[in-house]
């Protein structure tokens, strides 16, 4: 009996220095709805315990079944276009985990180049709002922000502005 109770405990014991009483990353109850809708404002990126990044904490939880997630991207920076369909300028929030230059640059569907800038961005979220695509025609463009050789590419639609 004595020698029962000391495995038990020493297993007790082994379990709380490790992670096998922590909850699971995704909730075994809830089924992660990628489709889901109602997560979209505000944009403050959380890194899911599944390494993806989201919008925000509504997002991991409903959109990713999640449990658990931190503050801010799982990579070095992420950003949204808000909103997707443009008229007369372009709204970038962008997170970056630190503070550095960073290049952007717009293309058409054909690869032509449209715009091309660079910018420096604080650490955390920032906001940049980016004019000249009152004059682009309508269309699909291609967004690129590049950080030392990483990045990511999204794409918004041009509508006209007359």
């Amino acid at each position: 009996m004595k020698t029962s109770i000391l495995i038990l405990s020493i297993l007790f014991l082994r379990c709380l220095s490790s992670d096998c009483l922590a909850q699971p990353c995704k909730d075994p109850l809830r089924q992660p709805d990628p489709n889901y809708l109602g997560c979209t404002d505000p944009y403050f990126p959380v890194c899911g315990c599944d390494g993806n990044t989201y919008r925000n904490e509504c997002a991991a939880y409903y959109r990713g079944g999640l449990n658990s997630w931190g503050e801010g991207s799982c990579v070095e920076f992420d950003y949204v276009i808000d909103p997707t369909f443009v008229e007369f300028y372009l709204r970038l929030q962008v997170y970056m985990r630190n503070a550095g230059n960073m290049s952007i640059s717009i293309y058409d569907v054909y690869g032509h180049v449209y715009y091309t800038n660079q910018f420096f961005f604080n650490k955390g979220l920032t906001e940049r709002s980016i004019s000249e695509v009152s004059s682009f025609e309508h269309g699909i463009y291609l967004i690129v922000l590049n950080l030392n050789g990483d990045q990511q590419v999204k794409k918004f639609y041009k509508s006209s502005n007359k």
